[in-house]
């Protein structure tokens, strides 16, 4: 595959520690498109699916429970010029979006 071009569908879940407001981020160049399962309702945390350089789409703060996993899907593609696709989270109580990295 090459740098350019593409495209790729994330699919997984989150599990929250304590309850609480969370926010979501997505860092894209180009297109990124973020849905969020929040008791079986599907909200759209990032819809920024377009050409574009680096581009920073937050979604509003939700109140999420604790010790609960929760559904995501994180679609994003790539046309050209960088390519960027970063998924983070802001949790209750702190100030900065951390990344959100994969379960090993």
């Amino acid at each position: 595959m090459g740098a350019d071009r593409f495209s790729v569908r994330w699919t997984g879940s989150v599990t929250t520690a304590a309850a609480g407001l969370y926010q979501f981020r997505v860092l894209t160049d180009d297109g990124s498109y973020l849905l969020l399962n929040i008791g079986g309702a599907d909200l759209i945390a990032a819809d920024g699916f377009r050409d574009q350089g680096t581009t920073a789409y937050t979604s509003p703060l939700v109140f999420l429970d604790g010790s609960t996993e929760y559904p995501i899907r994180y679609d994003f593609y790539e046309n050209g010029g960088d390519a960027v696709a970063r998924l983070q989270w802001k949790k209750p109580g702190e100030s900065d979006f951390q990344v959100i990295r994969p379960r090993t």
